[in-house]
């Protein structure tokens, strides 16, 4: 598997939509974004930007971020099931830490859903706990109160 990662072009919104469905449907038997989450994302979605990742011409992740303060923002990174723990993520992450240390930023920084287990995936890619908090912008499937925490990776 050659992973190759470029920026996100108009034609490749097909394939973003398809990646982002099967890479989120099981956090979907968890929770779901609340409406303040769509709102908060809409809000920025202007100033964001994509990356994809590709397998033999194929997109099977993506990744949107934007600058916020002095970190490189993650937002919704995801990975076609059948293409995980293959180096996607990885590859994308040490994209973005490069486009990061162009801009000035002092990290990548992202907020997971902890019930997800995302927080383990996201250590191994170089983040750290920075803090948690009840999350305001997801709605349990179960009822209960969920947690996000709000991790960064440093970049040199």
């Amino acid at each position: 598997m050659a992973i190759s990662v470029r920026l996100a072009r108009p034609e490749d919104a097909e394939a973003v939509r398809r990646v982002g469905d099967e890479a989120f449907a099981t956090v979907r038997q968890l929770y779901h974004p609340s409406p303040a989450a769509h709102a908060n994302l809409s809000t920025m979605a202007p100033a964001l930007e994509r990356l994809v990742a590709e397998d033999g011409g194929e997109v099977v992740g993506a990744v949107r971020f934007g600058n916020f303060d002095d970190c490189l923002r993650v937002i919704g990174l995801a990975v076609l099931p059948q293409s995980r723990r293959r180096g996607v993520a990885r590859a994308l992450i040490q994209q973005l830490a490069g486009v990061a240390r162009n801009r000035g930023c002092r990290a990548l920084a992202l907020y997971t859903v902890t019930k997800t287990g995302n927080v383990a995936i996201f250590q191994r890619l170089g983040f750290a706990v920075v803090s948690e908090q009840p999350d305001a912008y997801s709605i349990s499937v179960d009822g209960e109160p969920l947690t996000a925490a709000y991790m960064e990776r440093t970049v040199a």
